[in-house]
């Protein structure tokens, strides 16, 4: 087999999927939107049952589903049959995969399903197949021909029912209005949920690394108390500790251009209307704030107003919270 009828064949398999993608696209209808409906009403969770690579297909989609929001566990149907069926209460609603409609484990466990008295909801090829016959909801994907060019191998059938489940679950965010927030809770761990969850007191620069003065200090002083940290401002504070304005390095420059420095203070120069946001808040509030306000730095107080530190733009950009 030469090289150029790998790449033809690979074509063709991806060629067919996708077709059947759209096929199933054109398909959805009320059935769904029940679904969804189902879903949505149902007090318990989502139960997602499937058996070999309908089984894979099951747990994708119920790991998808939790993650977003939406409690879902996968239950093997044979497992069921031996004490598994504990898991499932009256209050879920069981998703089941089968393309042909017709599998054995499956079919075996709905007189289960039914005197719990579990909404069923069928992702088949088939309106007449055994298992939609069954089902309260069937939602079908119209797949009549696999990706194998044995017509053997589930591979069509279950890149369409992966991505019905998607497409379930996709709906289910837009309903429940979930946010990035929300997912960034379920991801702790992930880039994301470093970005959205991390608050500003774990990345700020502490007040002793940030030059400080009062505001009668000498603009020369500032120059020099300026050189403490990389943020090219100095925090001017009252005598109790609150700031009252902040003297940054484009300030002194102007100030520079006038040419009278021995009489400045940092009163004269200072800008009086700092940037400010309290420990506690999350990061991306301070993402916002600089990015609205078109500044690197912003100053941290604690929730009294006494200064505390400062947060630097670069940082966030290292840390990867922008």
């Amino acid at each position: 087999m030469t090289k150029s009828a790998y790449l033809e064949n690979a074509r063709d398999v991806l060629k067919q999927e996708a077709e059947a993608l759209a096929r199933a696209s054109e398909l959805l209808g009320e059935s769904f939107v029940k679904a969804v409906e189902c879903i949505l009403a149902t007090p318990g969770k989502v139960i997602v049952t499937g058996v070999g690579k309908s089984g894979i297909v099951a747990r994708k989609i119920a790991a998808t589903l939790s993650s977003l929001g939406t409690t879902a566990i996968f239950v093997h149907p044979t497992e069921a049959f031996h004490g598994d069926l504990g898991i499932i209460s009256p209050k879920d609603v069981c998703v089941a995969i089968s393309n042909s409609g017709s599998t054995d484990e499956i079919l075996k466990l709905l007189p289960s399903l039914k005197l719990l008295g579990v909404k069923l909801i069928a992702l088949c090829s088939s309106l007449t197949s055994d298992l939609a016959k069954e089902a309260d909801i069937v939602i079908e994907t119209n797949v009549t021909r696999e990706a194998c060019s044995l017509n053997l191998a589930p591979t069509t059938s279950t890149t369409v029912t992966m991505a019905i489940g998607d497409a379930i679950a996709i709906a289910l965010v837009k309903a429940k209005g979930f946010t990035d927030r929300d997912f960034a809770f379920f991801h702790p761990g992930g880039t994301l949920g470093r970005k959205l969850l991390k608050r500003v007191e774990d990345i700020m620069i502490p007040k002793g690394q940030i030059g400080t003065g009062l505001e009668q200090d000498s603009v020369k002083l500032l120059t020099e108390r300026m050189s403490r940290s990389n943020l090219g401002l100095v925090a001017i504070l009252s005598a109790s500790g609150k700031i009252v304005g902040v003297v940054t390095d484009g300030d002194l420059r102007r100030a520079y251009q006038k040419g009278d420095l021995a009489n400045l203070t940092a009163k004269q120069v200072m800008n009086t209307k700092p940037k400010s946001i309290q420990k506690g808040r999350l990061m991306t509030e301070a993402v916002r704030l600089a990015e609205e306000y078109r500044i690197t730095a912003l100053m941290v107080t604690n929730e009294n107003g006494d200064f505390e530190g400062a947060v630097n733009l670069h940082d966030l950009i290292r840390e990867k919270v922008v």
